[in-house]
């Protein structure tokens, strides 16, 4: 089943985007959340379900990206 999450960017404590993103599997929360690391932010919010958030703070290992992406996988 395909869920849908907001991510919500931010770069130097300023808000630069807002994107919406279709997730089936537990891959592609961490290959975007890789992509925004790589692409320079320093934080993002994720919003799903209306309005559960989790705050992500970079930088962050692979294995750390890897081991969020699969908590929130599982709370979707």
């Amino acid at each position: 089943m395909i869920k849908k999450i907001s991510i919500v960017l931010f770069k130097n404590k300023t808000l630069e985007s807002a994107k919406t993103v279709d997730v089936d599997n537990v891959d592609v929360i961490s290959r975007r959340l890789s992509q925004i690391q790589y692409d320079g932010f320093d934080e993002c919010l994720i919003v799903y379900d209306a309005i559960a958030t989790w705050s992500v703070t970079f930088p962050l290992t692979q294995i750390e990206i890897e081991r969020l992406a699969k908590k929130l996988f599982r709370n979707l």
